[in-house]
């Protein structure tokens, strides 16, 4: 939500409203754009006196469309993007260790799983082997 002078300007804010192209950005790619109308929520508070190149569009829904507008949109769309690469995108030290780490448990049950296969081949020939005979004296 956008609020200027404490006084909220929409339709900054509202569900069917994406000013900052979060949904967007994460339907080209969600893995880089992390962010999501779910899984954010915040304050930006600005003021006439520090913003004066953003100007109210005349029944105070919005801004104008200017070079103050775009600014604005460029610093935050920016702004997430890096927080969302820093920490959760393929940039994040966090990532990358627990990346490591599941990437370690994914080739121990990869090996379990071969030995499990192995030992149980091994056993059925065993068993087959230890058969024959009975088998073959059957079919007599």
């Amino acid at each position: 939500m956008i609020f200027r002078d404490s006084l909220r300007v929409l339709p900054y804010g509202r569900v069917d409203n994406d000013f900052f192209q979060i949904e967007e950005r994460r339907s080209w790619n969600a893995g880089r754009y992390y962010w999501s109308n779910r899984r954010i929520f915040g304050y930006i508070g600005i003021t006439q006196s520090s913003n004066k190149e953003l100007k109210d569009k005349s029944g105070r829904e919005g801004f104008i469309r200017n070079q103050a507008a775009r600014e604005l949109k460029t610093i935050i769309s920016n702004l997430l993007t890096e927080l969302a690469d820093r920490f959760f995108g393929s940039r994040s030290d966090d990532r990358k260790e627990l990346l490591e780490q599941v990437k370690r448990e994914k080739e121990l049950r990869k090996s379990a799983q071969q030995q499990a296969r192995k030992s149980t081949q091994k056993s059925f020939s065993e068993a087959l082997k230890n058969q024959t005979p009975v088998l073959d004296a059957s079919l007599e």
